[in-house]
């Protein structure tokens, strides 16, 4: 308490550091703070967040390692993509799939519905790059190239052909059999 005569008198008050106000504006709190916040909220969140996760992890692993291996040991390459052979698709779509079973542990599926909801995802990938790969073409739309005539990498349109067709499916296969 205050000693002064006049002054208004300040309880002493002991905060706990959960419920202590903090000093930081609230649009300057670190991400850590608003991440714990949210998955304090509701559970559905880091279940949310999860599937995301598998997803991603399914589809660029199904992308990635179908070009490393069509540079590896492709014969037949695509029509649609020189970058990709059909052993390179097989192979790393395959893999994908394996690798999807092998991570059931993050989503509400069990091992052999994690494994065709990765089958499912690779092969949605596999028709959107395809797709995508044709409208692309029929549009003339092509990657930069630059002055030397390096390929500048894959493009922005290139990366999200998969991500088109494979996310809508993947969405709609969980909604239907998984929600409750």
């Amino acid at each position: 308490m205050n000693e002064q005569p006049n002054a208004p008198q300040i309880p002493d008050v002991v905060l706990s550091p959960v419920s202590a106000p903090s000093t930081q504006p609230s649009n300057k709190r670190p991400l850590s703070w608003w991440l714990k916040r949210l998955l304090a909220c509701n559970p559905f969140y880091l279940v949310s967040a999860m599937l995301l996760l598998y997803f991603l992890l399914v589809l660029q692993a199904s992308e990635l390692l179908a070009v490393i291996v069509s540079a590896a040991i492709g014969r037949t390459p695509l029509k649609s993509n020189p970058n990709k052979s059909r052993e390179g698709v097989a192979i790393g779509g395959g893999a994908a799939i394996l690798i999807g079973a092998s991570l059931w542990w993050m989503t509400p599926f069990s091992w052999w519905q994690s494994l065709l909801m990765a089958a499912a995802i690779a092969i949605a990938g596999f028709l959107g790059g395809l797709v995508l790969s044709a409208v692309k073409r029929s549009l003339g739309a092509r990657d930069p190239v630059a002055s030397d005539g390096v390929q500048l990498g894959r493009g922005m349109l290139d990366r999200l052909d998969a991500l088109a067709f494979a996310a809508p499916v993947f969405f709609h296969l969980t909604l239907f059999f998984f929600a409750r």
